[in-house]
């Protein structure tokens, strides 16, 4: 009997193409005429990276097939120019002529590029589709640019420094001037239009007097501040009334007494503007605890992912910081002392306290890293800390849970290196520290046994002790229907990684 083949139809094909990699739309470009057209316009609306002269050869050959019509299905283009010869670089200024469809465009050092490539700048002021811009350098060409510019960007990305020397603020700019670079009336043509904003390496001056920018951005949704000394949120607050998402990076060193006098100004500087003072709401911040308190910010904040580890002196500043904020999603990484306040400490503040004040109340989630450190840490004693912890957690409405103690590092036993076989284990063994004696001894299945029965919300955990001396211990709980379904939560953004 005949077999007869099952046949897919076009649309399904092509939802088959678009669904597909750039390797595999390659493959399915092989296999007939009808996808050897539609998988390559797959593959060209996926990003296209280009930093070498091979990659642009291999680019050129592709969209030069089927009479060039391929470059008009080109969607974002990222160019890294630093190592490419002025023929390729030509040779894709030329392909970007035909382009027309082009949203988004990122340019390693877009000052350098118009530089030394002058043609570069006449065909992006005809590209009237771009939505996104980026250069990771900005300076009176790439300025000239954007206020030629003839299109609605709805992202941008500006990196004011260079990779040798200060960046163009700080050459030719007196800095009496610089508040007509500030972000918000720099880029205020696209008040209509901005939803997102990048800006880096932009350092905020010590303004003598507020200024008064009038730009109101309504559309803007998402900031990130990334290398500014001390930002000033005032100017934002005015300008992004809709804030939703902001993440601060800064570069500052300070000691903390700086900080909280730096905040007391935001403070009252706010409280001094007339209307709310500060946005009403954030759903995300995402950055520095340091630099969420300098902020000063006095508006609740959905979910705080904060990057920098936290040691012995920052306590503090994560409890004034939840007394505003009281988020509903936290997670923190730290060493030991967030656990467990050092004994010398000036105020018994550590984690499982601050989690027992008004700030914490309304936490649901919470992702919690610490890493124990060597010689810092080693005397701590972990099964209180731990026990105190959980108790602290059993009064709060929490959903999820993510705990990770990491004790590999105080483990004295010496360790081979990369190509090295590790040392011989010394007879007898190191004697155990206190930190690991009291980690050994914390019983993580009866606490945790008592911590559900204590809070019945808690329907998704994962708790994970590394340590002492290879030893791994795990309790875990999955949700019904698995984590990727848990009710009101984003799962993939609070994990350990």
């Amino acid at each position: 009997m005949d077999t007869v083949p099952f046949q897919f139809n076009g649309d399904i094909l092509r939802l088959v193409a678009f669904a597909a990699s750039r390797k595999t739309c390659a493959s399915l470009m092989r296999t007939c005429r009808f996808l050897y057209h539609e998988a390559a316009i797959s593959a060209l609306q996926q990003e296209v990276y280009l930093s070498c002269d091979a990659q642009i050869d291999k680019f050129l050959r592709f969209v030069e097939a089927e009479d060039r019509t391929r470059l008009r299905y080109v969607r974002s283009l990222r160019l890294h120019l630093h190592l490419l010869s002025p023929e390729q670089v030509h040779g894709i200024i030329d392909s970007m002529k035909w382009m027309t469809h082009l949203t988004s465009l990122e340019l390693s050092d877009g000052e350098h590029a118009l530089r030394t490539y002058p043609e570069m700048g006449v065909v992006l002021r005809q590209l009237p589709t771009l939505r996104h811009l980026g250069s990771c350098s900005v300076g009176k060409l790439f300025i000239a640019l954007l206020s030629d510019l003839d299109c609605d960007l709805t992202s941008i990305s500006l990196d004011w420094s260079t990779v040798v020397g200060k960046s163009f603020l700080h050459r030719e700019v007196a800095r009496e001037d610089w508040a007509k670079y500030h972000p918000v009336p720099f880029l205020s043509k696209w008040t209509h239009c901005l939803e997102e904003l990048q800006c880096t390496g932009w350092y905020t001056p010590e303004f003598k007097d507020d200024p008064r920018f009038d730009a109101v951005y309504p559309r803007m949704r998402k900031l990130f501040i990334v290398r500014d000394d001390f930002p000033d949120p005032l100017p934002y607050i005015r300008a992004y009334p809709n804030l939703t998402h902001l993440s601060v990076q800064s570069s500052h060193v300070q000691a903390q007494v700086d900080l909280r006098q730096r905040r007391d100004e935001n403070l009252k500087r706010q409280v001094r503007f007339s209307g709310s003072g500060s946005w009403q709401d954030l759903e995300e911040y995402r950055g520095n605890l340091d630099d969420l308190y300098l902020l000063g910010l006095t508006c609740r904040i959905e979910r705080i992912v904060l990057y920098a580890q936290l040691n012995d002196c920052r306590p503090q500043l994560l409890s004034d910081v939840l007394l505003y904020a009281k988020p509903l999603h936290l997670r923190v990484t730290g060493d030991g002392a967030l656990l467990v306040c050092p004994r010398n400490a000036i105020r018994s503040l550590s984690l499982p306290v601050i989690l027992g004040e008004p700030g914490a109340t309304r936490l649901e989630s919470l992702v919690l890293k610490i890493s124990l450190r060597r010689e810092l840490d080693e005397n701590l004693d972990m099964d209180s800390g731990l026990s105190a912890l959980a108790t602290a957690l059993a009064s709060l409405p929490l959903r999820r849970l993510r705990l990770l103690v990491d004790a590999s590092r105080i483990d004295p036993t010496p360790k081979g290196t990369v190509g090295q076989p590790a040392p011989p284990l010394p007879d007898p063994p190191f004697p155990y520290s206190n930190a690991e004696r009291s980690l050994q001894a914390f019983d993580l299945d009866g606490c945790m046994q008592t911590l559900m029965e204590t809070l019945p919300s808690l329907m998704d955990v994962l708790v994970r002790i590394h340590g002492p001396r290879g030893n791994m211990r795990q309790w875990e709980i999955k949700p019904k229907g698995g984590r990727e379904l848990a009710p009101g939560l984003d799962w993939t953004d609070f994990e350990f990684y």
